[in-house]
């Protein structure tokens, strides 16, 4: 578990008075927080994309700039029924060690406007590389399904 930061020093004075500069303890403290927010996980891309009605092919997210373990995080929400049935199948796409990967996830096939399916993968990804996204579509009947897609690239490490 993640250690809960140090309290505000709220009785210690924030200047030296004979200096007039940062107090010790106010400067500690202060570099304590800036420690742990550096260390915090940084969004690099996102995406958002609405009223689709088509597969996506492979599409990039984020081109990774030095390797990394990053943090791919997927929202992907069916907005108009189709009149008969329907499925959307996300992937998402990465290297490592030379090597390409992709993670499927099952297919969304509940038909109505209240379905949804999230999903996170942690990925190490080499430099010069690009992490991709593909959505899978299939609509039957008269009326096409509709999906919204939201992804989120956050590097952690």
């Amino acid at each position: 578990m993640a250690q809960q930061p140090s309290l505000i020093p709220g009785n210690s004075a924030v200047v030296e008075k004979d200096s007039l500069t940062l107090s010790s303890i106010w400067y500690r403290w202060l570099y304590s927080l800036w420690a742990r927010v550096i260390t915090c996980a940084a969004t690099m891309a996102t995406v958002t994309l609405s009223n689709q009605a088509a597969s996506i092919s492979a599409t990039s997210a984020y081109a990774v700039n030095a390797t990394g373990l990053f943090r791919v995080s997927y929202i992907v929400r069916i907005t108009t029924a189709a009149s008969s049935s329907s499925s959307a199948t996300v992937a998402l796409g990465f290297r490592t060690n030379s090597l390409t990967f992709s993670q499927a996830f099952s297919a969304v096939t509940g038909n109505t406007t209240t379905t949804q399916q999230n999903g996170s993968i942690f990925v190490k990804a080499d430099a010069g590389t690009t992490l991709t996204y593909t959505v899978t579509y299939a609509s039957v009947g008269a009326t096409a399904m509709k999906f919204a897609f939201d992804l989120a690239v956050e590097q952690v490490a």
